[in-house]
């Protein structure tokens, strides 16, 4: 009783609630999934965050001192009179290393950078004073060239002076020529303060020699001679030479300054050295730091990707039972059952019913089965009897049916078409005709050309051709044919009816010797016949016809007699050919004149005798017109 209230349950109901099962077991899931993925992004988040952050601090504070580095050694490597620039520079420089101090989390970079910091003071207040010693430089060749130009002015004028009283001019002369020479010695000086580097002198020692010693020297042994000169040249001179060895006092200054500041240099570049090796450890740091979230990402992912394959597993596990269970009791079972009954079927046993005892779906395939063979053995019944009469049919049809291959083979013929082809029975006309082509045809290209026929036209009818009969002679056969297809719509053969019409055949040709005989005797007539239909279209045309109008019966069958006639004016038979249609009965017109003149010039005259015909229910009429010229002429 519990085994057939559970059969009651349809197998959609059974899916419905394995489906509802799964679904509640894949909620479970989902919900363990969520809260797994929660865990793990939370984790995963702060690992990255933590990660990202140092990654992002340390490539800031490397970019940054990577800019601050670029700009210190600009610093370092230009020298300006500017003090503006300077002043600023050196304040933006201070900035950027207490923004990097600030910025950065790690306490020896932070050291390193205070370090910098420190020196970079001290380096700023030593070029404070070379910058001030290179100011003073350029006032002193200004000063000096100023005194130097005074002096060869006062030189000109004595000379002047002199020349105008007319004295002598030797010594201011030799003067002018000295000036001009230390003047040159000066201008050279100038050129080679111009084209000195500073930048050469940061890595030289404090015993090297002092730039441009020689120089000056060679400048105050030149200016001698001019410090025993007259007044004011000589005491001019000697404020010249007092110039001189300022300059040089300055340029020992100078060269012990760029020597300090070089050693600041290197300091600087000691401690930048420094800091971007404690950055590149902190970039190494921040290398195992990501691969350490790399390694913790990994493994939570593959907790993760664990729980997740457990319960998939399990999921699947639970499915598959379910499933197997209802497949192998409710579907496999029945399928084995009407399996083994379609075999049966198939056997030939058409009469048992099949019994799966089930109510379910698999009911209504029982029930439909039951029922089919219900039908199939109704249908079989119909069929035989339907094979009874086609058989019938074809056993008794008076014309011919065959069915032959394409390459011209017959495979059936009915009774009557073994009568019609001569033959005794079917299996002398079978295996008599293997060629239609050569056995039958009497013209061997006629298959052929039905061949051709076949393939354009799909059909063949009413087609005639002469074939050979068994017992001798030949006969006229029409033929009805049509292609066979088979399920791929490709050709597989021919069939069709043949009938016997030699004596129709016959009988076309008695007629159409009999029309041909009458068409000999109306063209052998002395008179005109023309015949029209109820449309006045011209049905007849004899030969005198033909002779007097210069046109052929072909040229003029179907054509409006009132276009084709030249013999005379429509007006003058028209009334009387249309009265003879109405009344049907003849009208004669005696006399009458013909537009065609005679080969004399002379006029022509014709009786024209119109009267009707009808042939078949079709109305028309015949026009006997009789060339009477020469009557009336003897008249």
């Amino acid at each position: 009783m519990a085994n057939i209230q559970n059969n009651h349950i349809s197998i959609r109901s059974r899916l419905r609630l394995v489906s509802l099962v799964v679904g509640l077991v894949f909620i479970l899931m989902a919900i363990s999934l969520y809260k797994n993925s929660s865990n793990v992004r939370t984790s995963i988040n702060h690992a990255v965050v933590d990660s990202v952050d140092t990654i992002v601090n340390n490539s800031q504070s490397s970019r940054d001192f990577g800019l601050l580095n670029v700009r210190l050694n600009v610093f370092k490597n230009t020298f300006y009179l500017d003090n503006n620039w300077f002043e600023a520079e050196s304040k933006g420089l201070q900035r950027d290393i207490e923004s990097l101090k600030a910025a950065t989390h790690s306490p020896d970079l932070r050291s390193l950078l205070s370090q910098l910091q420190e020196q970079f003071t001290v380096y700023q207040e030593r070029r404070s004073w070379v910058n001030y010693l290179l100011f003073w430089r350029s006032e002193q060749d200004q000063e000096i060239g100023a005194i130097a130009l005074l002096v060869q002015d006062i030189i000109d004028e004595k000379i002047a002076n002199l020349r105008i009283v007319g004295a002598a001019t030797g010594d201011l002369s030799d003067l002018r020529v000295l000036l001009s020479g230390y003047r040159v010695s000066l201008l050279e000086m100038a050129k080679l303060n111009a084209e000195e580097n500073p930048i050469h002198l940061l890595s030289t020692s404090i015993d090297a020699p002092i730039p441009l010693t020689d120089e000056l020297h060679s400048l105050i042994t030149q200016l001698q001679p001019l410090t025993m000169a007259a007044p004011p040249v000589d005491r001019l001179s000697t404020h010249l030479v007092d110039h001189f060895h300022y300059y040089q006092y300055l340029m020992k200054q100078y060269l012990a300054e760029m020597v300090r500041l070089g050693e600041l240099n290197q300091n600087l570049d000691q401690l930048s050295a420094r800091i971007l090796t404690s950055m590149e450890q902190l970039d190494r740091q921040t290398v195992v730091t990501v691969e350490n979230v790399r390694g913790e990402v990994n493994n939570l992912t593959l907790s993760a990707v664990t729980t997740i394959l457990i319960l998939l597993f399990l999921v699947t596990l639970i499915t598959w039972i379910f499933l197997k269970n209802l497949f192998n009791k409710h579907i496999q079972s029945p399928l084995e059952m009407v399996s083994a009954r379609l075999q049966q079927f198939e056997e030939g046993d058409h009469r048992s019913l099949m019994q799966l005892e089930r109510y379910d779906e698999w009911n209504n395939i029982e029930t439909g089965f039951n029922r089919m063979l219900s039908s199939l053995e109704k249908s079989v019944v119909a069929l035989k009897g339907s094979e009874k009469h086609y058989k019938g049919l074809h056993s008794n049809m008076k014309e011919g049916i065959f069915r032959a291959t394409l390459s011209g083979k017959i495979i059936d013929l009915n009774p009557a078409a073994v009568s019609i082809l001569g033959f005794d029975s079917l299996f002398e006309g079978l295996h008599h005709l293997n060629d239609v082509g050569k056995k039958l045809f009497v013209d061997p290209q006629a298959r052929q050309q039905m061949a051709v026929l076949l393939s354009e036209e799909k059909a063949l009818v009413n087609h005639e051709v002469e074939v050979s009969r068994q017992k001798g002679g030949t006969f006229w056969v029409s033929l009805y044919s049509r292609l066979i297809y088979d399920e791929t719509g490709t050709a597989i053969g021919a069939e069709g009816v043949i009938t016997d019409i030699t004596s129709r055949k016959a009988a076309q040709d008695s007629l159409q010797q009999l029309q041909s005989y009458l068409q000999n005797i109306i063209d052998s007539m002395p008179f005109i016949l023309i015949g029209v239909n109820a449309d006045l279209e011209v049905t007849l045309w004899n030969k005198r016809a033909e002779q007097e109008n210069i046109l052929s019966a072909a040229e003029v069958k179907g054509r409006s007699l009132e276009q084709v006639c030249q013999l005379f004016k429509s007006t003058v038979y028209m009334l009387a050919l249309e009265e003879t249609l109405r009344t049907k009965k003849p009208v004669r017109l005696l006399k009458v004149e013909s537009l065609k003149k005679g080969k004399d010039g002379r006029s022509r005259y014709f009786d024209i005798l119109i009267y009707p015909l009808s042939l078949a229910g079709e109305v028309g009429a015949v026009i006997h017109l009789d060339d009477v010229t020469e009557r009336s002429r003897l008249e």
